[in-house]
């Protein structure tokens, strides 16, 4: 999903670059053009790159269509135009009767023809006359959406309204084919005179709650905010954006308000997409005390499932409970995104993965650090064939364990915890990020002691029993061919061992921890250092800190946004699952001594470049 502002709105506010730079200091980030820009197409495209905007989609005339389609496609090429838009017809041009509105159809089917050829999607734009029933009841806008079935439609949401008809009738029945929507509002009647009766959007009378909503669902990718006369275009500008925003926002409630519930309260307000409204916990204490902290509501568990205003829930509960919260929140018709691990056992995420099916919601799991710039990079340098074909490599996560510094590190060494299942996920999913899916693993595990002694506080010199392996020393076969050692431990007092090291057949790649979002990135080629391996400008690259560089929850709003846009999520169900079935199945190889060949296999989630990580912040 993207937010536009079509220039028209700015018609009375030149020059030009004044007004695209007022609208990015405001937080747009694409505009929809216009006649008048498209003078000078290469003076304007320079202006849309000074300021960091793109232009999606175009307007142009019937007559320029029809006319001059290469000087269209040209000017479309030049600007960065993806979505060409014949927007208008000159009261003196409009049929009146149904076959000239017949005929009229058929002439945008014949250009819809010619744009697609070209590579570029076309649109018809509607006002209010298109509503306006002919002679023998026909409906100009049925008549062209049934003539030309294989154009879109960007439907002028508010121009519906003045027409007399329903917007959410016609989404339904034309929604597929709306790719784009114009977003403004309608005074109410009497009001906003100096304005031809218009409003800044969430300030009028048009039902953009419901109707975004159902645009939403309906699969538009493109919101388009226009105002065909204000007097401040500043106002319109930013509190528009505001109300859209926030309508395009999925409602997110928290179950587990342990200790990591805090960074995804925190860290949430930095993106777009997402907005955590309530939490839960068993301990009602625990709930007040958060919702108190970040000003949310506490509820109870169900009375959190039972919120119309959660979309989401975002399970942080320990490891053994996380199948079972994740069932109820999918029963109740939420979308869910887990803490890592998503699941203990294969078993329980293949339920989970049929219940999400039939109740057509998402299923998304931590971790998201992968998606940090470090690791990005990473990829990239992988995708490009910096380093070759990667035949091998080494991980290495370990530590004194997690009593050293948890308040409650009992559940960390049952069933279910331990550093595969704990630590293992941030390594895993990196890896199957960058190589693909794993093939079968093999592993030796084993534990140090029974006992650990917790040298934290509050409960300092306590004892806990250890029920689960603590060292673990596995091979994993990639389907690329790779094989990659991975050690995981927490019976090690300090070890030197890069986190990461992947080798190629033309070099090494040297990965930081994937525990974090960023991290320095080094690479031999035919071995010697590459001086300056290049720094991306990513959002998601600074220097690690808990605060600083900290962008968990980049998962969750990359999946809300997903929902919102119609397109996969990255970390999704697929992917969780299969790393959870590596996981498992390194436990496993080291119970039985042999290697495992997993059953799961998924895709590697889509890179995130730089332009999209931006477009995930606020």
């Amino acid at each position: 999903m993207s937010i536009s502002f079509q220039l028209y709105s700015a018609r009375n506010y030149q020059p030009w670059a004044a007004v695209v730079s007022s609208l990015a200091a405001i937080g747009y980030r694409n505009i929809e053009g216009f006649g008048p820009v498209y003078e000078d197409a290469a003076a304007f495209r320079a202006v849309l790159d000074q300021y960091g905007m793109s232009m999606p989609s175009g307007h142009f005339s019937v007559e320029a269509l029809e006319g001059d389609l290469a000087g269209v496609i040209q000017t479309a090429k030049t600007l960065g135009i993806k979505k060409i838009i014949c927007p208008w017809l000159h009261p003196d041009e409009r049929p009146t009767d149904s076959a000239g509105w017949t005929a009229f159809a058929k002439r945008l089917a014949a250009i819809g023809e010619g744009v697609n050829a070209a590579g570029y999607s076309f649109s018809w734009h509607n006002h209010d006359f298109e509503f306006f029933p002919c002679p023998d009841g026909q409906i100009p806008q049925t008549i062209i959406m049934e003539t030309a079935p294989n154009i879109e439609w960007e439907a002028d949401i508010a121009w519906i309204v003045r027409g007399g008809a329903n917007p959410l009738e016609w989404i339904t029945r034309y929604g597929q084919r709306i790719s784009i929507a114009h977003v403004k509002d309608i005074a109410p009647a009497g009001e906003n005179t100096d304005e031809d009766g218009w409003a800044d959007v969430g300030y009028g009378v048009v039902d953009w709650v419901n109707i975004s909503k159902a645009l939403q669902a309906a699969g538009t990718t493109l919101f388009v905010m226009e105002h065909d006369n204000p007097n401040d275009l500043q106002r319109f500008a930013s509190r528009s954006l505001q109300t859209l925003e926030k309508l395009l926002t999925l409602g997110v409630g928290i179950i587990g308000c342990g200790n990591i519930s805090a960074a995804y309260m925190r860290l949430s307000k930095l993106f777009k997409g997402i907005e955590v409204r309530a939490c839960a916990d068993i301990n009602a204490e625990a709930a007040a005390t958060r919702a108190a902290e970040f000003g949310l509501r506490a509820e109870t568990v169900e009375g959190l499932l039972a919120s119309a205003d959660i979309d989401m829930v975002v399970n942080l509960t320990i490891p053994a409970t996380h199948f079972a919260v994740s069932k109820q929140a999918l029963l109740a018709g939420k979308h869910v995104y887990s803490e890592k691990p998503f699941v203990l056992s294969l078993a329980e995420g293949q339920e989970l993965a049929a219940l999400a099916k039939a109740r057509g919601v998402r299923v998304g799991s931590a971790p998201d650090t992968f998606l940090g710039g470090s690791h990005q990079l990473a990829r990239h340098l992988i995708d490009s064939g910096k380093v070759g074909t990667v035949t091998s490599g080494t991980c290495f996560v370990q530590s004194p364990g997690m009593e050293m510094w948890h308040p409650n590190p009992d559940f960390f060494f049952q069933p279910g915890g331990g550093p595969v299942l704990d630590m293992g996920p941030y390594y895993i999913s990196n890896l199957v990020q960058l190589l693909g899916p794993v093939k079968r693993v093999g592993s030796i595990a084993s534990k140090a002691t029974e006992f650990r002694t917790i040298t934290s506080q509050p409960r300092h010199g306590e004892k806990i029993p250890v029920n689960t392996p603590t060292t673990i020393h596995a091979l994993l076969e990639f389907h690329s061919g790779a094989s990659i050692m991975f050690g995981a431990s927490w019976d090690v007092w300090h070890q030197s061992h890069p986190n990461m090291e992947l080798y190629g057949s033309e070099g090494t790649l040297y990965i930081p921890d994937p525990n974090f979002f960023g991290g320095e990135v080094r690479m031999t080629q035919k071995g010697a250092f590459v001086n300056g391996t290049p720094v991306w400008e990513h959002p998601f690259s600074q220097v690690n800190d808990r605060e600083v560089a900290n962008y968990r929850t980049a998962g969750l709003a990359d999946m809300a946004l997903a929902i919102i846009e119609g397109r996969p999520h990255r970390c999704s169900l697929e992917f969780a699952l299969h790393v959870v079935d590596v996981m498992t199945s390194i436990l496993e190889a080291g119970a039985q001594g042999q290697f495992i060949t997993l059953s799961t296999h998924c895709e590697r989630p889509a890179a995130l470049d730089v332009a999209e990580a931006q477009g995930l912040l606020r």
